[in-house]
């Protein structure tokens, strides 16, 4: 009998090591919406090194860039962090004139995937419209 409960015991450590040990992951998605009513040209460098330049029509979105980060974290980052420039201007030549850094110009959504390990998805929305050109 002694040696059983020592067995089960042993098994409910081990389960509960699992669990503890087990981290969740966070996935992060940076997005530039466009909602003008122009076409536009977007550039961007990321931290790494990476360029990226497309069109984007008007009512249209593209994923900038996708990570994955090991660990649940609920509380969102900067949403410019991983870009080092992004310029954007419509194909008739006019600029965008909001600024990509200041994080009130994101829309940030944070969502719990997964309850066991914890997992988030962040995703974080540059939005255009014709006002900012």
């Amino acid at each position: 009998m002694k040696i059983r409960n020592i067995t089960c015991f042993a098994h409910l450590a081990f389960v509960c090591f699992l669990f503890s040990s087990c981290l969740g992951d966070t996935d992060r998605i940076r997005v530039i919406e466009n909602n003008s009513d122009f076409s536009v040209s977007v550039q961007i460098t990321k931290s790494n090194g990476d360029f990226v330049a497309w069109y984007l029509a008007p009512h249209y979105s593209e994923n900038i860039f996708f990570e994955t980060e090991s660990g649940s974290f609920d509380t969102p980052d900067n949403p410019a962090d991983g870009i080092n420039y992004m310029a954007i201007w419509t194909v008739q030549g006019d600029s965008c004139i909001k600024d990509y850094r200041i994080p009130a110009n994101w829309e940030v959504k944070v969502d719990k995937t997964k309850n066991v390990p914890a997992s988030y998805r962040h995703e974080y929305t540059f939005v255009i419209n014709n006002n900012d050109f």
